[in-house]
């Protein structure tokens, strides 16, 4: 870990304390160890040390380490482990740990020149360690947090850029994220080293200067990490860093509070700080997944909150399907894409300011309507008085007709006298609220139409009907228009009935600043904002088709009673009791009228008095009775009892649900009432319902390049709609009360079972890795005894010159298959010692005895031997 500090005249450097470092005049840094012998010529390169040490790259570095990242890019397990070690190849070589260990030249000297190629390498480390537990313990044991300590504590560097900076600082807390984020039995252990190894307080200084600078206009920025006046465009892209900084190095320190949870209550934090921490836990939620059959905690930031709208919210909470928890998670997840598409519309709504005033103010629009409704009718009841009554009609007498006349017309007008106030102050008050309310009328049928985008029908939903009136439309083809025309659960149509709803709104508040009456119609407004007022409304219209159609038959059925009173019973319909049967209309309206209230059968007599005229009007009123008045309105009756029963154990049933189940884990609340900080905090901060949704749109607004472990898995599970990743039945803070369970047994005796067929299958590997290697080395040395039998019918045949020798060694060495050892040329005793060789796994050639080369130079070892054999 670098602490001491090596001084020079204008810069400084930091060393282990069992290193120096100094650098040769090539500027190239050289590492002495302490206790290891230096020679004269590094001492005295030692003694003429630059005063500044500058690591020059080309490019070709950062280029590679770029090729590198790229290539892990998206998790590639199969990469990751492959540049870590190569079973293929009989010599491995760990790419992942020698980039790792180049941290070791770069980290003391980040300067303008230098910073692009450090951010590519922790953006590299990031790549290699994402979700490859081995490479995380690779990564850890070359001491990167050591270094990252380092970088973390300067927090000066010479000539960078703000935006270099912040990116550095960015891509450093990525790859403590990704050493740190996941549970498990290895990864927990790793996690739990880092927070041990971090500088927790540089950390929380990063944070707090993050949320300082972002937050506070950026006054005073110049000098350091953060430094710098902040202009326009730069402005808004800095300030956006700065946040995402602040953000990631939160999530570092609330991912070590979760491995220790008194790990705030060991450090000293300032006001400031504590600041900071506040602010970023309000905007951030976190949610648990389960990964590999191990539970995980995914802290994200919400970047808008207000997306998500109330009315969403109760629609959702209240329409969800609560029959099972696997039913409750799959409808979740189907709210959540309809959720998800007006949070898309509603972002563009957003944008524009005046729609922001208009959809923010939905609930102030609708409620100051109805307000000003009920007072404008309570005006209403204390000013209006008749102009003329039926006592003041009575009261004149009848040799005054015209005056009975007058009187009877005034009757008939229905514009109200004020008395109780003066009319002009009344008309003044009046205006004044009837002005007001059309203009919260006109902003409730805004935002209805702005919040909700009612949509016009297709063209496929207009001929649908008619297609299938004519059985046009086979099964496969009415598959094919459903799935195609899949309705949302957020869907609203613009002919509904919503939708003229208010557009009535707004008519009845135009004409009642004409005529006082119409305000009245707004009283009804009062459902749209009562749960318990909208149940009762719908008991009546969720089975509108069913009740309609009973209501038709119902009118089929009185028809035909009005034909038969009108052919058979004319003569019992008598006009001074207010019993018309002159036509058939008549007759009808009379049936329905005395018929569904039910004076029929008092008012309805025979008009004489002989038995054969009672028997019909006898008939005609029980079968009426039996028909009409006990059936068909005992059916109407029930179907909307039935509905407001069942709406009401729905209610009963989800109200239930949410005060004693959590929603996402199906647990009950006294599971967590004797572990963990209860029931409430349960489902308010870890198992929180709004967070999955928030989470599942958090992964949506980000770029899939920029997910962490955690979060592309659940992403790849998303895509296949599969929602494994669901703590069903489990929870972190209920772990261990889970152990001792049966379950959890099982789970861990298939555990060691998954373990050992994992280490019997890895030893069946290396088995073929090693018949591999045999086979490999079979063939070199058959390759080799044919190139030597090749090289002694040669020598037989005739004497070589040193030329040819030479060219012959050339040829063998050159050609890419071998390079013989100094043992092995010309006879077949030279078996041995390629057999020696080949054991050794090394193709290169080696010296004589005598330490001499060979006479070829760079053709290997059977250069000197054939000028020796000459």
């Amino acid at each position: 870990m670098p602490e001491e500090k090596l001084a020079s005249n204008s810069s400084k450097r930091h060393r282990k304390p069992e290193e120096i470092l100094v650098s040769n005049s090539s500027a190239k840094p050289v590492i002495f160890r302490e206790g290891e012998p230096v020679n004269e010529f590094e001492q005295q390169s030692s003694e003429d040390v630059p005063d500044i040490f500058e690591y020059k790259d080309d490019g070709y570095i950062e280029l590679v380490l770029k090729l590198l990242a790229r290539i892990c890019d998206g998790q590639n397990t199969g990469i990751q482990n492959y540049l870590r070690e190569q079973p293929d190849n009989l010599k491995s070589f760990n790419i992942v740990g020698e980039t790792a260990q180049f941290l070791n030249v770069v980290y003391t000297n980040i300067s303008d020149k230098t910073i692009d190629l450090v951010i590519q390498l922790f953006s590299t480390l990031n790549e290699f360690c994402s979700g490859n537990q081995e490479n995380r313990v690779v990564i850890y044991d070359k001491k990167a947090i050591d270094y990252i300590n380092f970088i973390l504590r300067s927090g000066e560097f010479d000539n960078c850029p703000q935006e270099k900076a912040l990116e550095l600082r960015i891509t450093i807390a990525r790859l403590i994220i990704s050493l740190i984020e996941e549970n498990g039995p290895g990864a927990s252990q790793v996690a739990k080293e880092v927070k041990d190894t971090v500088d927790k307080m540089a950390i929380y200084r990063g944070m707090t200067m993050c949320y300082e600078m972002g937050s506070c206009g950026q006054e005073n920025m110049g000098g350091t990490m953060l430094g710098g006046v902040l202009k326009g465009k730069k402005n808004s892209k800095i300030k956006d860093m700065m946040m995402e900084a602040g953000f990631l190095s939160y999530f570092i320190i609330a991912r070590m509070n979760d491995i220790d949870p008194y790990l705030n209550e060991e450090l000293t934090l300032t006001p400031e700080q504590q600041k900071a921490l506040s602010y970023y836990k309000k905007n951030s939620q976190s949610i648990e997944i389960v990964k590999d059959d191990v539970l995980q905690k995914i802290n994200f930031r919400v970047r808008n909150k207000n997306v998500l709208r109330e009315e969403v919210k109760e629609k959702l909470k209240w329409n969800v399907d609560r029959s099972s928890p696997s039913n409750k998670i799959r409808d979740l997840m189907g709210w959540t894409k309809d959720i998800m598409n007006d949070i898309m519309y509603q972002r563009k709504i957003l944008c524009n300011p005046i729609a922001i005033f208009f959809t923010h103010g939905w609930l102030l629009w609708n409620h100051g309507a109805t307000i000003l409704s009920l007072a404008i009718n309570i005006l209403m009841l204390i000013t209006w008085n008749s102009r003329a009554s039926m006592e003041d009609y009575l009261k004149v007498n009848n040799s005054n007709i015209a005056e009975r006349d007058r009187v009877y017309n005034e009757i008939q007008i229905p514009t109200p006298v004020i008395r109780e106030i003066q009319k002009s102050d009344y008309e003044i008050i009046m205006l004044t609220l009837a002005i007001i309310h059309n203009v919260f009328s006109l902003f409730v049928l805004i935002s209805y139409l702005l919040s909700n985008h009612p949509r016009l029908p297709s063209w496929s939903e207009i001929t649908k009907p008619l297609r299938r009136v004519y059985g046009k439309v086979d099964e496969e083809e009415n598959e094919r228009l459903q799935n195609k025309d899949t309705v949302s659960k957020l869907d609203v149509k613009f002919f509904s009935f919503r939708t003229f709803y208010y557009m009535a709104f707004l008519g009845m508040s135009i004409a009642g600043t004409f005529y006082g009456y119409f305000f009245a119609f707004h009283l009804l407004n009062v459902v749209n904002n009562n749960q318990l007022l909208s149940g009762v409304i719908k008991a009546v219209t969720q089975n509108g088709y069913s009740l309609l159609w009973v209501a038709i038959l119902g009118i089929i059925v009185i028809y035909i009673y009005s034909l038969i009173g009108f052919a058979l019973m004319r003569q019992s319909f008598k006009p001074d009791e207010y019993l018309y049967c002159d036509t058939l209309w008549h007759c009808t309206i009379t049936v329905i009228r005395y018929g569904l209230i039910g004076d029929m059968f008092e008012v309805l007599k025979q008009s004489d008095g002989s038995f054969g005229h009672f028997w019909q009007i006898a008939l005609y009123h029980v079968s009426f009775f039996i028909f009409i008045t006990t059936i068909g309105l005992n059916i109407i009756f029930g179907i909307i009892v039935d509905t407001f029963s069942e709406l009401r154990d729905l209610k009963w049933r989800a109200e239930s649900d949410m005060k004693d189940t959590c929603f996402i884990c199906c647990r009950n609340s006294h599971d967590f009432e004797h572990h963990g900080k209860g029931f409430d905090h349960h489902v308010k901060n870890e198992h929180n319902m709004w967070a999955y949704i928030f989470f599942l749109i958090h992964l949506e607004s980000q770029k899939s390049s920029d997910y962490t472990a955690l979060e592309l898995f659940v992403h790849k599970l998303k895509e296949k709609e599969n929602f494994d990743f669901i703590p069903l039945n489990r929870a972190l803070c209920l772990s261990t009360s889970d152990l001792d369970s049966t379950e959890s047994k099982i789970d861990e005796l298939l555990h060691h079972v998954t373990a050992i067929s994992h280490k019997q299958q890895e030893h069946e590997s290396e088995k073929k890795r090693q018949v591999e290697k045999k086979r490999q080395r079979k063939w070199q040395d058959k390759h080799r005894r044919i190139v030597g039998m090749i090289v002694d019918n040669e020598e037989e045949s005739e004497p070589l010159l040193p030329s040819r020798a030479l060219s012959v060694d050339r040829h063998i060495s050159g050609s890419g298959r071998l390079n013989t050892t100094s043992s092995r040329v010309a006879s077949k005793e030279a078996s041995s010692d390629t057999d020696s060789s080949a054991d050794g796994g090394d193709f290169s050639s080696n010296e004589n005895d005598n330490g001499d080369n060979g006479a070829g130079g760079g053709g290997g070892g059977g250069g000197w031997r054939w000028w020796w054999r000459i």
